[in-house]
């Protein structure tokens, strides 16, 4: 009994007749050759293997994550701005924060401490939006009244106002969303500007002064004039720094005899 392996190609079929090449082996060879064939055909369906395993791992450990987190940004594309209303991180932790929080909010409203909440979340926000706008109408209105006044006493009450508010808009800034420049930036530019202000009314009202005075037609007259302007502004002399007082000396000694 003899085991044989035949291999051929079919080249041409007509009908039922095909005509192609082929070979057979028998014996201990076509044992050989069919147990090649077969670890070929193991090897290659390995090789499939293989690559279907690491497709399924990459799937598993880079597709689906990424998915996932693409699906939860595209369900909550905007994040809240630092300078809203932080009604979302520290109110969420517990409700014990979330009152003391929302009584720290109502004092800065009502300007009264208490342990009981009188008003809610959104009472808050919106009263917090009110005192914002109101704010900051009257720092607008502190600002035309700096720059154009020539009465001290009403100069000085303004920029301590603009300050004033200023500040007090700084503290709504946790609560309230602000465009453009924020209370902060605002209120540092205001104060860095402080003493350039006084220096600008100090001109004016000495100009406005001056043109006064030598209106008048008696040196007493002039001098009563200058001793005004240099009386009323010593008052203030402790939130001036020592230029602008230096400029109303000066003034005062060089129009007066």
């Amino acid at each position: 009994m003899h085991f044989g392996v035949g291999f051929h190609r079919t080249l041409l079929k007509m009908g039922k007749w095909r005509f192609g090449i082929g070979f057979r082996m028998k014996g201990a060879t076509g044992i050989v050759m069919l147990c090649i064939y077969g670890m070929m055909n193991l090897m290659w369906y390995m090789i499939l293997g293989c690559c279907w395993l690491i497709y399924g791992m990459c799937y598993l450990m880079f597709f689906l994550p990424i998915r996932a987190i693409y699906r939860a940004c595209k369900k909550n594309p905007n994040t809240p701005k630092s300078n809203t209303p932080h009604n979302n991180s520290s109110f969420s932790l517990t409700s014990q924060s979330k009152k003391e929080r929302l009584l720290e909010w109502q004092t800065l409203i009502t300007g009264e401490h208490s342990d009981r909440l009188s008003m809610s979340e959104q009472q808050l926000r919106n009263a917090s939006n009110q005192q914002a706008q109101n704010d900051l109408r009257i720092m607008n209105d502190c600002k035309k009244i700096i720059e154009s006044t020539l009465d001290p006493e009403t100069f000085f009450s303004r920029l301590n106002l603009l300050v004033e508010k200023g500040e007090h808009l700084c503290k709504l800034e946790e609560y309230v969303s602000f465009s453009g420049a924020s209370p902060s930036a605002a209120l540092s530019e205001i104060k860095s500007q402080y003493q350039e202000a006084i220096k600008q009314f100090l001109v004016r009202y000495f100009c406005d002064t001056f043109d006064k005075a030598e209106a008048l037609k008696t040196q007493n007259g002039k001098n009563g004039r200058y001793k005004k302007f240099y009386d009323s502004l010593r008052p203030y002399y402790s939130v001036m720094n020592a230029d602008n007082i230096e400029y109303i000396e000066t003034k005062y000694r060089a129009y007066t005899k």
